[in-house]
């Protein structure tokens, strides 16, 4: 019985490393296809460092960009950086962003032109965009790694 128990314990680690590494490679995907998304004007309209705390990690800072552009006469809004994650531990990264971005600038935006909604002022793959898949792909791995442990241990029997 430890050894089923063992087993299926190992799975759930398999399973959500499995289901996050999916959402990493279609955030990949689609961050490829962004380097062949059209671009048009935009205006920053509103730059700001938010701060996050979490008692595992600590003090954490993001730089919250909105910008406006227009697709076809219609505005749209936008709050993307790149693709992958725009915060750090430390605010002087979220300020180059800030810097980068500040309020009032005119920069390209760059949408989905099967959804102009979907839009980036970087597109591309950033170092950023591999978390996730890499992250996903390791919790499988380790998953599997104790389902051959439960499988193989003499112990669990």
């Amino acid at each position: 019985m430890k050894r089923i128990g063992w087993i299926a314990f190992s799975s759930i680690f398999v399973i959500i490393g499995l289901i996050v590494m999916a959402f990493g490679i279609t955030s990949l995907l689609e961050a490829e296809a962004s380097k062949n998304w059209p671009s048009t004007n935009a205006i920053i309209q509103s730059s700001e460092m938010e701060r996050h705390y979490d008692s595992e990690s600590g003090t954490t800072y993001s730089a919250e960009v909105t910008y406006e552009y227009s697709v076809e006469g219609d505005k749209i809004t936008g709050n993307r950086i790149k693709f992958g994650e725009v915060s750090t531990g430390d605010s002087s990264d979220a300020g180059k962003y800030l810097n980068k971005y500040s309020e009032g600038k005119k920069v390209k935006a760059y949408y989905n032109t099967d959804d102009p909604y979907d839009s980036v002022l970087e597109p591309g793959i950033h170092g950023s965009t591999w978390f996730m898949p890499i992250f996903g792909f390791v919790f499988a791995l380790f998953g599997s790694v104790f389902i051959l442990i439960g499988l193989f241990s003499k112990q669990l029997r």
